[in-house]
């Protein structure tokens, strides 16, 4: 138990720098800003989970007290920074302080109980559920949101190390969540089970620490985890283009992900999507970028990729058993009239004669 709780203060400790790191990086965003109060709110608990397990703060009661207004944090943090992540047009609001409500009222509670040691919170103690209850819908809430792009999910997570993380997360919540029900189960069974709580706590606070620890693996390692996938501070001017400025780059960049990637065949692809896809951001810098190198808008960037799709398709003799529209939506076009329009723009024919012409 000893290097158990030696880990759980060097997570901690780690956990500081991380999230002073983390709040102080050059380029701001929300998601980040948030992300280093999830971290600081992380650190608090563990250190009093230290403080718990080595005898310092003398009694459960006053340790739960202690804690259950991080509870009340953690679950707004972790809700704002994955809001902030995964949605582009997110904004924290002064509603958004209501949330924060249980964590105040809770905070001023353990500080009365420390003036007053009224029993009355010794009652509380005993059927306090609500903090756990909290947790557990915004654990829900934030898998929820998560998960809500389908299967544009993967793509929006870039790289293998931020679905490392992403999926990290959620998997040591729930654990946790699990062992804190355990906590609540038992603590209504009869006998000494001090034991059987601390054993539960250093459970819970061992996959925080472990989750700052990989947290910071990666911010060493796999800095990508970070990337501020929208600068909502920064604005480009619509109609400039970036002719004094090497995007040689970004523009390959580009390529890659159309050509190898093919992001063009996702019939419901945004310049949202492909600017976090390539990580050329803000969208409109892309668009920019679109125009500069190929003298195209969005939509007529995309269109010619799917049309050299459709092209291959329909030279492949193994697709003589497939119609045109079918070929047409595997190439990404999700609308019959726009196909048609576009083939016949580029190609001077409508879809059935060039496949016939190549038969």
């Amino acid at each position: 138990m000893a290097v158990l709780r030696i880990l759980i203060l060097l997570g901690a400790v780690h956990g500081v720098f991380l999230g002073i790191a983390v709040f102080a990086k050059r380029r701001k965003s929300r998601s980040n800003f948030f992300l280093a109060l999830w971290i600081f709110a992380l650190v608090y608990l563990l250190l009093d989970t230290y403080l718990y397990l080595a005898g310092i703060i003398a009694s459960h009661i006053c340790f739960f007290l202690s804690i259950e207004f991080d509870l009340f944090l953690l679950g707004p943090f972790s809700y704002f920074y994955v809001k902030s992540l995964t949605d582009i047009n997110f904004k924290f609001r002064r509603v958004h302080f209501v949330q924060l409500v249980p964590a105040v009222l809770s905070l001023l509670s353990f500080l009365v109980y420390l003036l007053t040691n009224s029993a009355l919170f010794v009652h509380y103690y005993n059927y306090a559920f609500t903090s756990f209850l909290w947790a557990t819908i915004y654990m829900v809430v934030c898998i929820t949101v998560l998960f809500k792009k389908r299967y544009g999910f993967y793509n929006w997570m870039i790289t293998r190390e931020r679905k490392i993380w992403i999926f990290s997360i959620i998997i040591l919540s729930i654990v946790s969540w699990v062992t804190s029900l355990l906590l609540i189960i038992f603590a209504f069974s009869p006998g000494n089970l001090i034991g059987f709580k601390d054993l539960m706590h250093t459970v819970i606070a061992m996959n925080i620490a472990f989750e700052i620890y990989l947290l910071g693996y990666f911010s060493l390692s796999h800095p990508v985890i970070f990337v501020d996938e929208i600068d909502y501070d920064k604005k480009y001017p619509v109609k400039q283009i970036l002719t004094d400025e090497d995007t040689s780059q970004e523009y390959e960049r580009l390529k890659s992900v159309m050509e190898q990637q093919k992001a063009y065949m996702d019939t419901e692809l945004t310049l949202d999507d492909l600017s976090i896809l390539t990580r050329i951001i803000p969208p409109p810098r892309l668009s920019q970028i679109i125009r500069k190198h190929e003298k195209q808008n969005f939509n007529e960037f995309l269109n010619s990729y799917r049309l050299h799709e459709v092209k291959n398709l329909l030279s492949d003799p193994e697709n003589k058993h497939k119609s045109i529209l079918e070929l047409a939506f595997t190439a990404g076009f999700n609308s019959k009239a726009t196909f048609n329009r576009v083939f016949k723009e580029v190609t001077g024919m409508i879809p059935k004669d060039y496949r016939r012409q190549g038969s």
